[in-house]
């Protein structure tokens, strides 16, 4: 698992270089996957701002897994540049 982050851009980053898909998915609650820091990032409303969870973090989390092979794990719809349509399917339960 990743490392933790508490600064959304510094979580993006870190997805950018990230080479693991082991590291975007939730497996367990409370692990430390790139969906569970974003779902807490999100969670917390001071963290994160819609836009820039959209058009940032949101569409990198699901480029990498389409990059991976794992876009069958992408639970929200997307627009074609893979920018989430919503924010609800962070919170699916592993």
């Amino acid at each position: 698992m990743p490392e933790t982050f508490t600064d959304i851009r510094v979580l993006q980053s870190a997805m950018h270089g990230s080479f693991s898909s082991g590291d975007f998915v939730s497996t367990t609650a409370g692990d430390s996957s790139y969906q569970a820091q974003i779902t807490g990032l999100i969670a917390t409303g001071e963290n994160i701002e819609a836009e820039l969870f959209a058009n940032h973090v949101g569409r990198e989390f699901n480029k990498k897994l389409d990059s991976f092979n794992l876009s069958h794990l992408i639970q929200d719809d997307f627009s074609s540049g893979f920018r989430p349509l919503s924010n609800t399917g962070f919170f699916a339960e592993p």
